[in-house]
This record gives C-alpha cells, structure tokens and sequence, in this order.
C-alpha cells in the first residue's frame, strides 16, 4: 500500500508539473497582452462540440484530475492529523466539517483583485502563523500528552 501510495503521488505530481507547463507555454499570447487570468479567457471561448477536439481540453482534464487528487490527499492527510492529535476513533465524522471549511474558505474571494489581495497580503502572514504558532503548539501538546502517557504508565 505505502508503495502504491508513493507511486500514485509521484506520477501525479508528474502529470501536474507536465500539465501546469503546457498551460504555460501555450497561452503566451494572453500573458503577453496582460490579461489577468489567461486559462479563463482562453477556457471561454472554447465551444462544447470543439472542446473534445482541442488537445489542451485533454491537458486541463489532466490538470483538473491532479487538483482534486491534491484536494484529495490534503483532505486525507488533515483529518488523519486531527485524528492523531484529538484521539477520535473514527475519522469519517470529521471529512464533512473539512470539507465544509475548504469550501468556505475558497468561496471567499468574490474576484480576481480579491484572490491576489490574499495571496499578496494575507495569505504568506497566515502561513507563517500556521507554521509556527500551530506548529509549536501542536509539538507542546503532544509532548504534554506523552508526559501524561508516562506518568499513568508509572503508576500502573
């Protein structure tokens, strides 16, 4: 399974680098316009009957299968992390409560201005909160909870 696992990571992110790529070096041309989101303006002029006909609708399916495998194994990974740390014995309760904030969170945005505001501003001072502030504490509370663990080891 673990091998598998890593296989299954390994020729996804393959796939996405070669997809993301691809992307990038196809739509030059609306880059160089300065056109804010060039995948959107190109993805609107496409037409249901020549969508299947185009090659680059095949590199954005690709590209969308990598996402949701990504969203996939984030999601997994999260509610094994807060299985770990709260001691919940089934995980599955808690799959809906993070789907739902991942939800929220990407319907914050209303625009294009918005999303870049975040990712400028917010976003790099949010992450570096998680990782050290979250961080150190989830490290303070399991080294708590391995004290603990001691102590009822020792008087047992």
């Amino acid at each position: 399974m673990k091998i598998i696992a890593f296989s299954s990571v390994f020729i996804c992110s393959i796939y996405l680098v070669l997809t993301v790529s691809i992307i990038l070096f196809m739509f030059s041309f609306f880059i160089s316009n300065d056109q804010l989101i060039p995948l959107y303006t190109a993805a609107t002029y496409i037409e249901f009957g020549s969508f299947f006909q185009r090659q680059e609708s095949v590199f954005l399916l690709i590209w969308m299968v990598a996402f949701a495998c990504q969203i996939s194994i984030i999601g997994n990974f999260s509610t094994h992390i807060f299985k770990k740390i709260s001691n919940i014995k089934n995980a599955k309760i808690m799959v809906y409560p993070f789907a739902g904030i991942m939800v929220a969170v990407s319907l914050l945005p209303k625009n294009y201005a918005i999303s870049n505001f975040f990712e400028t501003n917010i976003f790099p001072v949010t992450c570096i909160g998680i990782v050290f502030i979250l961080g150190i504490s989830i490290l303070i509370i399991a080294n708590i909870k391995k004290k603990e663990g001691e102590k009822n080891e020792q008087t047992s």
